[in-house]
């Protein structure tokens, strides 16, 4: 199989409208965003990005709202240390479900059917120092199985023309989910920058440029 052929096959989830130059492009640029940008946020990264369709053909009752493009995505660390987070409402999030969690936990073991925690006398306001030595590890099981990892993604698409009078922009979106796990739709992501650029300015600037671009939005996000 040559080269061309098996860039059209890579790139057959695009709209048939979308030139197969612009497809390359954009893969291309999701190439250079999974290897130069997604993994290298500053915070603690678990070594699997990837890049996923954005699918701009019907199939199945799906309808698409765009032409085509891709997902670039990553999973990061995700718990009550602040230090690892993107935002302050992932923060915020993260503090809610840690008492959520205690709560949990003291049902489950504390005043539940937990052998281990027969004589323990603790009320449901408890902190870790104060479990006896033979719960510590099982909390921290706990605590462990409670938290699920963040999910950064930068989409990468074609506007559709016939939702969208502007067909000749690529729009752009980085975001973090850490509300729908372990589906991660991005619907429920916290929206950390976003924008557009005309599929002329797109094809002349080099892969790199862009991600310079996203590099420097990123360091604006707290």
């Amino acid at each position: 199989m040559n080269a061309l052929k098996e860039l059209e096959n890579d790139t057959s989830h695009f709209a048939p409208s979308v030139s197969q130059a612009l497809r390359g492009k954009m893969f291309e640029v999701a190439e250079a965003i999974k290897e130069d940008f997604i993994s290298d946020c500053g915070r603690e990264a678990h070594g699997c990005n990837r890049i996923e369709p954005i699918y701009g053909k019907s199939y199945d009752g799906f309808i698409p709202f765009q032409d085509g493009g891709y997902e670039i995505s990553e999973f990061y660390r995700n718990d009550i240390d602040s230090s690892y987070h993107f935002t302050k409402a992932q923060s915020e999030s993260m503090e809610r479900s840690k008492k959520d969690m205690y709560e949990s936990f003291y049902h489950d073991h504390i005043k539940g059917n937990d052998k281990r925690a027969a004589d323990v006398k603790l009320d449901k306001d408890f902190s870790y120092s104060d479990l006896p030595e033979k719960l510590q590890s099982v909390f921290s099981d706990y605590e462990n199985e409670w938290f699920e990892s963040a999910l950064l993604r930068c989409e990468l698409w074609v506007s559709d023309g016939y939702h969208d009078d502007k067909a000749d922009t690529i729009y752009y979106r980085v975001s973090l989910g850490y509300k729908d796990a372990p589906y991660y739709r991005s619907k429920y992501d916290e929206t950390l920058f976003e924008g557009n650029v005309s599929i002329k300015a797109f094809m002349k600037a080099k892969p790199e440029a862009f991600v310079a671009m996203l590099k420097k939005k990123m360091d604006k996000v707290s």
